[in-house]
Formats: structure tokens, sequence, C-alpha cells
């Protein structure tokens, strides 16, 4: 538990009260100011810092001081905004981001040997699962309400892996493959974005520099059901100008669906499958709808 009290009474803050949010506290003060305490970061803040000075990014909140085990930032109110509002925001927030951070990976042929491997054994990882539940399914004496919901979708998975495997190949048969590389968020969530009187992320814990569209991957499989999700991704592709390689990329690794693990009531396990297959047919349903597109444009 972050001991919100000591670091407050440290920092010569009196609280008037607080609020918790997951493994964040918002402090208000007596004199109407706001503070976000949280535990402390798992990468150097310094070093951050000054790499974002250096390219001239500065949507995030800055520290006051470290207490002990835990961080004291500045907050502020937020603005009353709908969530697709907010996540439009945010998006350009990492555009922002990605413009200024990125540059350039040229494969050599073991990189590209590697990167097909690697993900030609992560599709073949999901098939092999649903295969082989397939045919414990259609074992079972009493198939109960979630295994036989998976039993009359499952073939719409295999044609979302099937549009992996495709992309994967087509990637592997270019004969340049460049990549950019930017720095990632790392938690590209409504949480972890801030949107008031400024806009900045609040955390960069699970930041790391990686292939640009990492994080445009976990905000779609995270959202895609939330709000307009798409017209999210196209608002940031219209200022990122995804290249060929990298849309192919991004298709690649929405069209791997969960592996699903049936280890709740038959209730729960039902409302995940129904999820999963929620993911799958918006998921279809985009990549189709791209493919059309771009046979008209070429």
């Amino acid at each position: 538990m972050i001991n919100y009290y000591k670091c407050c009474h440290d920092n010569n803050i009196d609280i008037d009260k607080i609020k918790i949010i997951g493994l964040w506290i918002i402090v208000y003060s007596n004199d109407y100011k706001m503070y976000l305490i949280k535990k402390c970061s798992k990468c150097n803040l310094n070093d951050l810092y000054s790499y974002f000075d250096g390219i001239g990014f500065d949507s995030y909140i800055k520290l006051i001081n470290i207490c002990g085990e835990c961080e004291l930032y500045p907050f502020y109110e937020e603005i009353n905004i709908d969530n697709y509002g907010k996540a439009k925001e945010m998006i350009l927030s990492l555009v922002d981001l990605h413009k200024k951070s990125y540059s350039f990976i040229d494969f050599d042929n073991e990189m590209k040997s590697n990167f097909y491997n690697y993900y030609k054994e992560k599709i073949e990882q999901v098939m092999n699962y649903y295969l082989k539940l397939q045919d414990d399914i259609e074992e079972m004496d009493f198939i109960a309400p979630p295994y036989y919901l998976l039993l009359n979708n499952v073939s719409k998975f295999y044609k979302l892996l099937h549009i992996a495997y495709d992309k994967l190949n087509y990637i592997n048969n270019l004969e340049i493959i460049r990549i950019r590389e930017v720095l990632l968020v790392g938690d590209l969530s409504l949480n972890n974005f801030l949107y008031g009187k400024d806009k900045s992320f609040i955390s960069f814990d699970n930041c790391e520099k990686d292939y640009i569209i990492f994080d445009l991957v976990s905000f779609y499989k995270e959202n895609y059901c939330n709000f307009d999700c798409i017209s999210l991704i196209d608002i940031y592709n219209s200022h990122i100008h995804l290249s060929d390689v990298e849309f192919n990329f991004f298709i690649l690794l929405i069209a791997i669906p969960n592996i699903l693990k049936f280890n709740k009531s038959n209730f729960d396990n039902t409302i995940l499958v129904r999820k999963e297959i929620n993911y799958v047919d918006k998921t279809l349903k985009y990549i189709l709808e791209k493919d059309k597109e771009n046979q008209k444009t070429n």
C-alpha cells in the first residue's frame, strides 16, 4: 500500500481528500491543488526526461519528488469529454511521440528469417490449439454452452489465422523490409492519459523502443468494442502514414486471436467466448474492407 500520508507530509501538502484509481492515489490539497502518487517507475526518469527534451516531446507529467518507494506528480482536473473524444486526443499525442522518436530498421537476411520464424510459430501455436480443442469438443458426450458456441464459430478463427499467415508470407517475400522503431508508451489506455489544461501520458513504466505498430495493436485489441476504434486508427495513419510493410504487419498481429482458457464457470466461459467471437467478427470485417479498398486503389 502506498504511504500517501507520509509523502504528503514530507512535501508540505495538506490533504483535503483522496481518490484511489487502481494503483494510483489522487490527492486534493487544502490549497485547491491536485497531486498523483504512484509507485516508483521501472524506468530511469532522468534519462527519459532528457530523451523527451531532446526530441521536443512534452505530453507527460513531470516528477515533483520521490518519497521512499513512491513518486509525487502534479495533477489536474480533466475536461468533461466522452471516451471517444479523449481517445482521439490520446492518439494525437501518440502521433506526436512516434513522429519525434522514430528511426528505421532495415532487415538483413538473418533478421528477416528470425521475424518469419517467430510469427509463424505464434500463428501455428494458436491454430494448433484450436484444432486440438475442436477435436476434443467433438468427442464430448455432452457439449457445454461455451464449447458449443466456439464449435459453431471456430471456422472464423481459422479464416483469421489464414489471413495472418498470408500477411506474414507477403512480408517475407518482399525484397526490402524496412520498419520504423519508435518509443512505445507501452500502456496506451484512457486510464494512462490525462486530458485537461494539458494533454499528458501519466506513466511510462512499460515504455520501450520497438516496432511502430505495437502501441496501435494493443490499443485495437483492448478497445475494438468500446468505441469507434477503426476511425481512430485511420486518424493515426493519416498523420503517420504507415508503409505497406508496417500496415501489413499491423494486420498480421490483429489477425491472431487470443487463446481461450476454459477455467471458469460455464456462464463466464460463454461470455469469454462470445467476446472473442465479436473480436474475430469485427477484425475480419475490418481486414476484408481494407483489402477491398486496396484492390480499388491498385
